[in-house]
């Protein structure tokens, strides 16, 4: 009986964990095609993408905050960590962006729809 519901509750914080990674991924899939394939990217892509200052200062604000959210796990509120996680999800999307411009949106697509499905079916 006992063994019954640690299944249920190991189940259930699976469930959980792929949930937030499915949305996390999706996050960073909406955030790079946004700054791929909407008007207003074409200043944002260019600044970020035509200075390498502002991009390896972004890709350092994307590393502390995995080094932030990885050092403080003991410390943050489940809230705050996981507003962290997706901040940092939405900061992955900038950076992994310029890919989009490298590949076709049919090979991309599929891809990231396969990586939310992966995590979706786990959950």
């Amino acid at each position: 009986m006992e063994h019954t519901h640690q299944s249920e509750g190991l189940r259930a914080f699976f469930t959980k964990i792929y949930t937030k990674m499915a949305i996390g991924v999706l996050l960073t899939a909406l955030v790079s095609f946004a700054m791929v394939y909407t008007a207003p990217r074409n200043q944002l892509f260019d600044a970020i993408f035509s200075s390498k200052i502002i991009y390896y200062g972004i890709v350092g604000i994307e590393l502390a905050l995995l080094v932030g959210i990885r050092w403080g796990m003991s410390k943050l509120s489940e809230k705050l960590a996981e507003i962290l996680f997706y901040v940092y999800a939405a900061i992955s999307g900038l950076t992994l962006s310029v890919i989009l411009v490298a590949y076709t949106g049919a090979t991309l697509v599929s891809t990231f729809v396969g990586a939310v499905a992966i995590f979706g079916a786990l959950a």
